[in-house]
């Protein structure tokens, strides 16, 4: 996966608040699989513009996302902390824990 930039984050986490709570976890680690299928083929040369470029954010390009609120809105705060923890176990992982 290519690096994640905050545009991503908010990005993610506002498609994240169209589920429900329970699901966020799943479907944000569906989200970073695909973004990190997407660069390792856009890196072979097997690009595929469905998958996206390999970033978070091209994930869901094609999907309308809500309007970004402030973080006094307790489902974007939440929908935050998912991304935010499942990028971090995924790239716990990733890593082999060497962080």
């Amino acid at each position: 996966m290519r690096p994640v930039l905050h545009p991503d984050l908010a990005a993610v986490a506002r498609f994240l608040m169209t589920y429900p709570p329970n699901l966020r976890a799943m479907v944000c680690d569906t989200l970073i699989e695909r973004a990190h299928l997407a660069d390792k083929l856009r890196k072979s040369g097997c690009y595929r513009p469905e998958l996206g470029d390999g970033t978070l954010r091209a994930t869901i390009a094609r999907e309308n996302l809500p309007c970004e609120p402030d973080l006094r809105n307790a489902n974007f705060r939440h929908a935050n902390q998912v991304v935010l923890a499942r990028l971090a176990l995924w790239m716990a992982r990733a890593d082999g824990g060497r962080s």
